[in-house]
């Protein structure tokens, strides 16, 4: 009997686990969208917002590339690892970009630049913003657990 090729079917537990992981980087991506239209009423857009948003949008991408190939974790295993690294670095990055941002804002205010509220809002928008990608990092070290488990 050849067996060479045969892959087992990922376990449901781990299926259910990555599902509600995914579920939580929806979330955050629900609760930032809130934040800015709903909650805040926040109207225009900051470089630091733009920054976040558009590392969100590169980490969705790498996310659905990881997805597109999971099923069979053991062939894929090295494309999905270095999915993974991407996303990892991508996290850092984005670490560094909400710190710039908080700092940038905080300066604002001490400047009387901007007003109370104003801080708020970007302080919490850019927090949740970043905890998308927080997000998507925990489903890239939930996968490199997959990979190792069935390579």
């Amino acid at each position: 009997m050849n067996t060479e090729g045969f892959i087992l079917p990922m376990d449901h537990d781990d299926i259910l686990l990555m599902t509600k992981t995914m579920d939580d980087v929806i979330d955050n991506m629900d609760e930032a969208a809130d934040s800015f239209a709903e909650i805040y009423g926040i109207k225009e857009t900051t470089h630091f917002s733009r920054h976040l948003t558009k590392s969100i949008t590169d980490g969705a991408e790498i996310l659905n590339g990881i997805c597109a190939i999971l099923s069979k974790p053991s062939l894929y295993a090295t494309p999905i690892l270095a999915k993974c690294h991407e996303l990892h670095s991508l996290e850092h990055e984005v670490d560094e970009i909400e710190k710039n941002a908080l700092k940038n804002l905080y300066l604002q205010l001490k400047n009387n630049e901007v007003d109370i509220p104003f801080y708020i809002a970007w302080r919490d928008l850019y927090r949740v913003l970043e905890s998308v990608i927080d997000k998507m990092d925990d489903v890239a070290d939930l996968t490199e657990q997959i990979v190792m488990k069935y390579s």
